[in-house]
This record gives C-alpha cells, sequence and structure tokens, in this order.
C-alpha cells in the first residue's frame, strides 16, 4: 500500500483521536523529562547554597512530583478513557516503566503512574491510613547512561568564538570553573532554576549575563551531542550515543508487529522516565529537535508518545505526539519528524529508515571503546 492510500484512510478527527476504518492501536510508549527540581549543585559565591533549598541537591520538589501527576492524568484521559486501550486498573502485563539512575526520575516515575492510574482498584491496601489512589507496586528498570562515554567529549573544544568574555566574566566572578560545555551548562541552568524559584542572583548576574549564559549554554551541549553548530555539520557519531532510548522503542515496535511478544507480558505501553537530555536525544534522532525545541532544553514534564497502529493488513504506521509541559494538551508532531509525509501518520517502514544511520548494534560496546573522533 502507497502512502497516499495509507493517507486516504484517516476519514475523521473526534477529541485528537483520529477514527480510522479498521484500524488499531498497538502499542503506546511514552517518555517525559523528570519534574521541576534544585540545582545539581551551585558556583562557590552564591549566596543560595544548599540550605536554601527544600531538598538536597538534584532533587525533585512537591512541585515537580506534581507536574507529572498531572502529565500522568492526561496520558489517562487519552488512553485509558478515551481509546480505553489500556486497563484502568494496573496490570503488570500491561505496562513496562524504565527510569534513569537518579532520585528525580524515579520520583517522577511514580509520581506520573499515580495519576495515570488514580482510579486504580484492587491494587493497593485497604488501610486508610495508606495514601488514597497510590499505586507504587510498579517495576521500574534502570536506563544505562552513556553520558559518560568519552566519544562526547570530541566537540567539547570547540566554543562560541563570541563568548570569551562571558566565561571570563564567570569565573572571575563565581569562583568556578566554565571552561567545559558541562560545567556552562550546570552554571546557567542553576541560575535559571533559582530565577523560577524567585531566588535573587547577586548584582553582577544581570539580564543580560543570565540570557547570554543560557543561549551559550544550550548551543554548546547541543553541539556536544553531535548537532550542526560553529560551523560543522552535524556530528552522526556523537548524535547516536542518544539512541539508546529510540532503539528500544523501534525494537518494540518491530516485536509488536511481528507478533513475537509471547507469553503473558504482551506490553501494551512502554514509559521511559528520563532527562532533557533524553529527550532532546530521541528528537534529534527524529530530525524534529529544530521544530519542536529549537536551542533550547525540553521543560519539566515534557512528555512525547509514540504510537504504533495497525492501518490494515500488514500496514503499520506511527504518531507521535508531544505536551510541553504539565499546563499543555498533547498534540501530534508527527509531521515534524524527518522524512515522514507532512500528516499525521507515517508509515512504520518510512520512520525506521529515516532513522537507522544513528542507531548503533551495541551501544554498550560503543561506548566503552576508545573515542577516535
Amino acid at each position: 500500500m502507497n502512502t497516499a492510500a495509507l493517507l486516504l484512510t484517516v476519514v475523521a478527527f473526534s477529541t485528537n483521536i483520529a477514527l480510522i476504518i479498521g484500524a488499531d492501536l498497538l502499542l503506546i510508549q511514552s517518555l517525559w523529562r523528570h519534574g521541576d527540581r534544585v540545582p545539581v549543585g551551585t558556583y562557590p559565591t552564591d549566596p543560595h547554597q544548599e540550605d536554601a533549598w527544600p531538598v538536597p541537591w538534584g532533587e525533585l520538589t512537591t512541585k515537580g512530583m506534581w507536574e507529572l501527576y498531572r502529565q500522568g492524568a492526561k496520558l489517562k484521559e487519552e488512553y485509558i478513557e478515551k481509546t480505553k486501550f489500556i486497563s484502568a486498573n494496573y496490570s503488570v502485563h500491561e505496562i513496562y516503566v524504565r527510569s534513569t539512575d537518579t532520585p528525580r526520575t524515579l520520583v517522577s516515575a511514580y509520581s506520573n503512574l499515580a495519576g495515570f492510574y488514580s482510579d486504580s482498584r484492587g491494587t493497593l491496601p485497604g488501610e486508610a491510613r495508606w495514601p488514597m489512589r497510590w499505586t507504587p507496586n510498579i517495576s521500574v528498570t534502570k536506563i544505562v547512561d552513556v553520558l559518560a562515554s568519552p566519544h562526547l567529549s570530541a566537540n567539547a573544544g570547540t566554543r562560541s568564538r563570541t563568548a570569551q568574555d562571558l566565561f571570563d566574566l564567570i569565573e572571575s566572578n563565581a569562583k568556578t570553573n566554565v571552561s567545559h560545555p558541562f560545567e556552562m551548562y550546570d552554571f546557567a541552568y542553576t541560575l535559571a532554576i533559582e530565577r523560577l524559584h524567585g531566588l535573587k542572583p547577586p548584582e553582577w548576574v544581570t539580564d543580560d549575563v543570565f540570557n547570554r549564559s543560557l543561549r551559550v549554554a544550550n548551543d554548546e551541549w547541543d553541539f556536544l551531542f553531535g548537532a550542526s553548530m560553529f560551523g560543522k555539520e552535524e556530528n552522526v557519531e556523537l548524535v547516536s550515543f542518544g539512541c539508546g532510548v529510540i532503539k528500544e522503542m523501534i525494537e518494540n515496535m518491530e516485536t509488536k508487529i511481528n507478533g513475537s511478544d509471547g507469553g503473558k507480558h504482551k506490553y501494551k505501553y512502554y514509559a521511559y522516565s528520563g532527562h532533557d537530555t533524553t529527550i532532546g536525544s530521541v528528537l534529534t534522532i527524529m530530525g524534529a529537535k529544530e521544530a519542536i525545541l529549537g536551542h533550547t532544553s525540553a521543560a519539566y514534564g515534557a512528555t512525547l508518545v509514540l504510537e504504533l497502529w495497525r492501518m490494515e493488513t500488514d500496514v503499520f504506521a506511527v504518531r507521535l505526539r508531544y505536551s510541553k509541559n504539565a499546563e499543555t494538551p498533547f498534540e501530534t508532531i508527527t509531521d515534524k519528524i524527518e522524512g515522514c509525509p507532512p500528516d499525521e501518520y507515517c508509515p512504520f517502514e518510512v520512520f525506521v529508515a529515516n532513522r537507522r544511520k544513528y542507531i548503533l548494534k551495541d551501544i554498550r560496546t560503543s561506548c566503552e571503546a576508545e573515542s577516535e573522533v
């Protein structure tokens, strides 16, 4: 079946759910960024040290928990209430959840699932003191973190040529080193988090310093992960080191299509709890980061959902949906995926073919190998 015929199967729309004759939703996979958190650390002269925060460095705030609860509730509305694809009562046979190994992503996963299964019955103790509608018995396994890969240092030596005065100003006043993009990123986002929480910066951190710090940090961060920047083309090898989640998502869809997910664990929903870098990497490999995020990071609670549909016998398609944060609804962004037609659905084969150059066969081996770039 050609693409034109595939697109003609879409006949009506209602409440953002496409009504497709003979089509079946087979699988959903979500990826979210953790919720609001405190900085992972700060610079020596910052007036706001760790004791200024209600939780230790890098931890999720109660606001962050609520953001992910709300995102879970939106997913519940879409996939439990509207499509009735997932059961309202939690079942270990339907859902599989993974998280990176940090408290903020783990707690974000629990919070999201508390919202998603907020009406689950018979899956928690009946004692009055037990938190109402809280379902913590979810299997959460950890995602391998590849940020320590030596390959990610390949682009670290190339920096914005117009920002040396900014680096000098920061190092002189903050008494901290920002010679590496990781350090610059941490510094800039410490300022951003403090501003978000209403903490007043020192006088030398003017609006210009703040805005330039964020802009430079975001540009260098994208370049560090292989984006085209500073007069250099995209580095496919570096982009590929962020393929872990999208590689697994494709494998999950292929397993579903091939009918090889035998046994009782025929999961209908895979969920991934990660970071801004996780979402950024997935969107980059999809060729959609520039259109969706530009040169910024995903907001707290930002959530992607990749759906797999059977349009008719042996014809499969994907649909990509996105919620920017806890305040915004899900919208369909399939047309932003590189190589896909400008429509709500993309043929599965087309989607996969345009990702192949970024997919590593063995991520662990590639990350452990000595960098040659």
